[in-house]
């Protein structure tokens, strides 16, 4: 680690205060900021990237921070979502900080170190990385429930993407409603062990409490009272696509569809697909997985 992280008594932001002492590196100030937290499996589907990746881009182009734990499956799209809209970004440990860079997640570190300038990590105004805990504790099964109530406390709400039916993500969930936040669930494959915990959110939920049923972003904002920048910016996308495109689009949704389906559907030859799949990956629109399949963004 090349920065020394520092102690921070945080004792005027609400829903903090429980906490002695939160030790950091970054921005402290984006804790003032609109934060909302993004949690979910570590098994993340194609579907749960399509969503992070949609919920993340929308966020960034509001300028609301994105929270996440750092770990694998959501956290991680999360985090390398907003790196790449050039968001800002809160990160949660489970563990002290000098277990941070000790190659846990080394997808992440190297996520992180392309970021920022000179591989120092000497810019992190648009990062703030959190532990609750001291130096030398290494992550546990009791660190990470401690650091789910801390993402709970850090977002002023939380968005559930995916998550199983017994779910460590159950520990944010249950402490945003405590602190009478919205917990936001996003329904999925009701085949899809992914998705069972969401769907027992928003059907049962815990004492009464349930998660509102997450369908677009449009949602957050009302709730937010924050004006949808991304309407305009997307409209304006829309515009430049040609009539090919929008076809190509229009067939694709959050569900892989093979090369092959594709090209039944548009009636195009093999070569001209290609291309316009590629075009359309360039501009942001259109996600490969698993070599032949396409997924289609925001």
């Amino acid at each position: 680690m090349y920065l020394k992280p520092k102690i921070h008594n945080i004792k005027d932001i609400k829903n903090l205060k429980r906490y002695k002492n939160i030790y950091y590196l970054g921005n402290i100030d984006l804790l003032n900021s609109l934060c909302f937290t993004i949690v979910g499996s570590r098994k993340i589907t194609q579907y749960g990237i399509s969503v992070v990746e949609d919920i993340v881009y929308k966020m960034c182009k509001n300028n609301i921070v994105t929270v996440s734990g750092f770990v694998e499956g959501v956290d991680y799209h999360v985090f390398k979502e907003t790196l790449k809209n050039k968001g800002n970004h809160i990160i949660c440990l489970g563990y002290g900080f000098d277990h941070f860079f000790k190659n846990i997640y080394p997808q992440f570190v190297k996520d992180l170190r392309l970021f920022f300038k000179n591989d120092l990590l000497t810019d992190l105004s648009n990062i703030l990385i959190l532990s609750q805990f001291e130096f030398g504790l290494p992550p546990s099964k009791w660190t990470f429930p401690k650091r789910d109530e801390l993402l709970a406390s850090v977002g002023k709400g939380v968005l559930v993407v995916e998550a199983a039916k017994k779910s460590g993500t159950f520990y944010t969930v249950k402490r945003a409603f405590k602190e009478n936040k919205p917990v936001y669930a996003v329904p999925g494959n009701i085949f899809s062990p992914q998705s069972a915990g969401c769907h027992f959110l928003i059907k049962e939920g815990f004492k009464k409490n349930r998660a509102l049923l997450y369908s677009d972003f449009t949602q957050l904002i009302n709730y937010f009272g924050v004006n949808n920048k991304q309407d305009n910016l997307k409209n304006k996308k829309i515009m430049v696509f040609d009539k090919v495109e929008s076809t190509i689009l229009n067939v694709l949704s959050a569900e892989p569809i093979h090369f092959d389906d594709i090209l039944v559907s548009v009636k195009l030859n093999s070569s001209k697909l290609n291309i316009l799949l590629t075009k359309l990956e360039i501009k942001g629109l259109v996600r490969r997985v698993n070599g032949s399949y396409f997924v289609r963004k925001y």
